[in-house]
């Protein structure tokens, strides 16, 4: 089971973004409509959440899948990602319903002032809207049964022991993965349900874009088993409490560190210290001195060593005493 969407486009053409003029009666309908897109942006969050979970799951499997890689978990874990991959396309679908709501807005405004002559957003454009977010629940409803099957293989590794830091990890960022979709998922049924029933006061634009069949309703619910559910609601509610604690532990970390007062210790002094290079060569000159004192006859010349001057050695008083005994 994949998801049906390529990675660079949609499969479906953008139509061009333009405004109409006509008389529009239901203004309640109009405030509404404005109510529940403005209630939907915030969830922009979220979506930029997953987007921060993706970039850690890919330095797990980077780091640590290596333990994995002969397993069927990771071969989920793997489709998670490719999954979240295709998530930073829908960015677009975020800027669209600011732009359809700034223009709503706007006519909103003009209406209750009086003019005649009100702009609205086309019907195409609406229908592009929820063409992305059908598409967007499609692949939100994917990655969640990937992450459930992730789960569940993960679970199995961790009752018989087997790399438990290693899973445990993953359990994590998979728990809360599959929180954000879920969450998020129940979000865009209900704007595109909400949508779906306000697009046909909208008159159409003379274009010639080939409109994409929609869905009537859309639905958030899936055939997964409630255990398993559980189960992940309970490690993604850990999680989210780890997360704050570190952030506590961080912010009372830093308020301990401004209270404590730095001692004056006065100005830097500097200190030179020799370097390997010029300690070398004086070494190398006292052995090359102790040398020639051993391997040299004790006479009256003058021993030359490079780079060291010395002074002529006298003969010793056994010498003396051995040549004395010779001429006589």
């Amino acid at each position: 089971m994949a998801a049906t969407l390529s990675i660079h486009d949609f499969d479906v053409l953008e139509p061009t973004y333009c405004r109409l003029q006509h008389n529009f009666t239901e203004n309640d309908k109009l405030k509404s409509l404005i109510r529940d897109i403005s209630a939907f942006i915030p969830s922009q969050r979220q979506h930029e959440k997953i987007l921060s979970d993706f970039d850690i799951l890919n330095i797990l499997l980077y780091r640590r899948g290596g333990q994995l890689r002969r397993l069927k978990c990771f071969q989920l874990l793997k489709r998670v990602q490719t999954c979240l991959k295709r998530f930073h396309k829908f960015e677009k679908l975020y800027q669209l319903l600011l732009a359809l709501n700034k223009d709503l807005k706007s006519a909103d405004a003009g209406y209750e002032s009086g003019s005649k002559n009100v702009y609205f957003p086309s019907r195409q454009s609406w229908s592009y809207v929820l063409y992305i977010q059908s598409v967007y629940v499609q692949l939100l409803k994917t990655t969640g049964t990937y992450c459930l099957l992730a789960f569940t293989d993960l679970s199995q590794l961790l009752v018989f022991g087997w790399f438990v830091p290693t899973v445990i990890v993953f359990m994590g960022i998979i728990a809360r993965i599959w929180l954000l979709c879920q969450t998020l998922t129940e979000k865009v049924v209900s704007s595109y349900n909400k949508i779906y029933l306000c697009r046909e006061m909208f008159e159409p634009s003379a274009s010639g874009w080939s409109e994409p069949s929609l869905a009537p309703l859309l639905c958030s619910t899936s055939k997964v088993q409630p255990k398993l559910v559980e189960q992940l609601t309970e490690a993604s509610q850990k999680v989210n409490e780890i997360d704050r604690e570190m952030e506590r532990c961080e912010t009372t970390r830093g308020d301990v560190m401004s209270l404590v007062q730095e001692e004056d210790i006065g100005e830097p002094v500097a200190v030179k210290r020799k370097s390997k290079s010029q300690e070398r060569p004086n070494k190398r000159l006292k052995l090359d001195e102790q040398k020639l004192r051993k391997n040299s006859p004790q006479t009256n010349r003058e021993i030359c060593v490079p780079g060291v001057k010395m002074e002529s050695v006298a003969a010793t008083e056994s010498v003396e005493a051995t040549e004395s005994v010779a001429a006589t």
